[in-house]
Parts: structure tokens; C-alpha cells; sequence
């Protein structure tokens, strides 16, 4: 992500250099095209509104260099935007406990980093996450769960892994107590490659 940035702020310092050398060749004889142009536009009326918008319609098509340069540094940021946007992320998860004993479960992330081990020690409890990165869908996001807390040696009960993308949504788990986690579903995100809602 931080390449993307310094390639994009290249990307504009070029576009404003190429649009100041443009600039600056026309500015060379703006002085004369504008009397020009004003001159020809009081030839057809002395009414003063009336040269300045004739004069101003003139220039738009003499001096475009203005609307492009400015045409490309949108384009620049609109495509900034939403490459920034795509590449990351930011949605909630929510866990939720469909069993009255003691369960525990934990993520491991698509950075291969791991949430805090959380119990749940009622049927109905649920727990809620924010996952925040960059490209949070080129690796699984992994529920696990236990029916002790997790060890060296102990072995899950079950898990759920799928890659998940989006910003703003909601994905919903349930830990159930000898079959392990289940995703339920996506709620405005993106989920592929594994397990999106229980039953598929």
C-alpha cells in the first residue's frame, strides 16, 4: 500500500509539472491573445456583460490547457480513491454461543495474526471484533474453537475459514458445541473461498 501511495504521488507531481510547462508557454502570449480577444468581442456590442461573456467563452476554447490539467489531477485522485479504497478494510465480526457450557474461540487473521482467546460461558452470548488492513482478502480469516481453553496439545473442536473483504459490513459466526464454529452470514461485505453461511 505505501508503494501505491509514493507511485501516485509521482504519478501527480508529473501531471503538475507537464501542466506548469503548458501553462507557462501559453502565459508567454496570454497578454496578447486577451486583448485580442477582448477587442474582437467590443466590436459586436458596447454592452459591458455582454463583451465580458463573449470574451469568456473565447478563452475557454483558446486556453483549455486549464480544464485538462485539471480533468487529469481528478482522474488522478478519483483512481487514488479507489484503489485506496479496495485496498483495504474495515468490518466487524460477531460471535455468538449456541451452547450453555464453556466454549473458547479465537481468530487467526488474514496477516496470520491472532485475536485475543475469548470464552463464552452462556447460550446466546456473543462477542464483537473489528478487523482493520491492507488486501484482507488474500488469506483466510479462521475461527477456532475449544471446549478448554487453548494449549499446547489441545486440539480444536472445530473451525471456519473463509476470505473475507469489506468496509462497514458485518460477519456473523455461531459456536456450537460439538460441531465448532459456522459462519451464519455476510452482511454488506464481501465473503469467498470457504464457508459464507451455515450449510454451504
Amino acid at each position: 500500500m505505501c508503494t501505491f501511495h509514493i507511485l501516485s504521488a509521482i504519478l501527480l507531481f508529473v501531471v503538475l509539472v507537464s501542466g506548469q510547462e503548458e501553462m507557462m508557454d501559453g502565459e508567454k502570449c496570454n497578454d496578447v491573445i486577451l486583448y485580442d480577444i477582448i477587442k474582437r468581442a467590443s466590436k459586436t456590442t458596447s454592452d459591458p456583460a455582454e463583451i465580458r461573456k463573449t470574451s469568456m467563452d473565447t478563452m475557454q476554447r483558446v486556453f483549455p490547457l486549464a480544464r485538462r490539467t485539471i480533468m487529469r489531477l481528478l482522474f488522478i485522485c478519483f483512481l487514488h480513491l479507489l484503489i485506496s479504497i479496495t485496498d483495504s478494510c474495515k468490518f466487524n465480526v460477531q460471535v455468538r454461543s449456541e451452547t450453555d457450557r464453556d466454549v473458547w474461540g479465537q481468530f487467526t487473521f488474514h496477516n496470520k495474526t491472532e485475536s485475543e482467546v475469548f470464552q463464552f460461558t452462556k447460550y446466546g452470548q456473543t462477542k464483537n471484533l473489528t478487523i482493520t488492513g491492507a488486501l484482507c482478502n488474500l488469506a483466510p480469516t479462521v475461527l477456532k474453537s475449544w471446549e478448554t481453553f487453548p494449549k499446547k496439545g489441545v486440539n480444536p473442536v472445530g473451525q471456519t475459514s473463509a476470505h473475507l473483504e469489506g468496509i462497514g459490513g458485518t460477519m456473523y459466526y455461531k459456536i456450537f458445541p460439538k460441531d465448532g464454529p459456522a459462519a451464519v452470514r455476510a452482511q454488506g461485505m464481501l465473503c469467498s473461498w470457504g464457508q459464507c453461511r451455515l450449510g454451504k
